[in-house]
């Protein structure tokens, strides 16, 4: 009986159609499959075929070019593992060492606030009471704010490729008739078939995705808190009281001498 079991658990499973479209409504699947697409567009047009919505696929084609079809397969996936995060971190990389040399005018630089919630420290002093009392209480919650911030920094990363790389394959399917490419690409098709209204709304989709890219990519320092308010009550009696001593310094400074 039990092998009857163990056998029915290693039967292979065809992929559920159903599962495909659930995957489908979420934004990371769906610009995964709007890259294989563009990509593919574009490989099209590249290799002097029509674009993919003129394309038919057969068997004779799949027979005749199922070599090619497996370099193209292994091109993109080193296109969206590789070549995409490098170029998207060298570009970011330079725009921002040249953003930080451009000097900017007083009202576009902002400060950083120390002031957060209350009962909540900074990061640095919550790093600091652990080191000083050796707390493992102390010391999981800090390992669960710092996987919390690797996470965050992580997503931010890969929203930021996935982004650029839409941008960028999305440009050069538009512009394929530029570069040399024959045929028509899919993205100048639709723009052109549909008339200035399609044309808006993909200027529109263009500029919020740039936006978009700009925030992530380039987003404000956050100030990290943690809630504790042990520590949170010990600096703040510590700043009242260097406030109260400096108010009675600035005092005792300013009253007039007696003759």
């Amino acid at each position: 009986m039990s092998e009857l079991v163990v056998a029915q658990d290693k039967k292979t499973h065809l992929p559920n159609p159903i599962g495909l479209i659930e995957k489908a409504w979420e934004w990371r699947w769906a610009v995964r499959i709007t890259y294989a697409v563009l990509f593919a567009d574009l490989t099209l047009l590249f290799s002097g075929q029509p674009g993919i919505l003129h394309f038919a696929l057969t068997t004779q084609f799949l027979s005749s070019r199922f070599g090619a079809l497996c370099v193209v397969v292994c091109v993109f996936g080193l296109f969206v593992s590789l070549g995409l995060p490098l170029v998207a971190s060298f570009l970011r990389q330079l725009i921002y060492v040249g953003i930080n040399h451009i000097p900017r005018p007083a009202w576009m630089t902002t400060e950083r606030n120390y002031e957060g919630p209350r009962g909540c420290v900074l990061m640095g002093h919550f790093r600091d009471e652990m080191l000083a009392t050796q707390s493992d209480f102390l010391k999981d919650i800090y390992d669960q704010e710092e996987k919390k911030r690797n996470e965050a920094e992580q997503n931010d990363e890969q929203l930021g490729v996935l982004i650029f790389g839409l941008l960028v394959l999305a440009l050069t399917d538009e512009f394929a008739a530029f570069l040399g490419m024959s045929g028509d690409s899919l993205i100048a098709t639709v723009l052109t078939t549909y008339g200035e209204w399609i044309n808006g709304v993909w200027w529109t989709l263009l500029i919020g995705t740039f936006w978009l890219l700009c925030s992530v990519w380039f987003s404000g320092w956050k100030t990290r808190w943690v809630y504790y308010p042990p520590l949170y009550k010990r600096i703040e009696a510590k700043r009242l009281a260097e406030k109260q001593a400096s108010r009675e310094f600035n005092a005792n400074w300013s009253r007039p001498d007696d003759d």
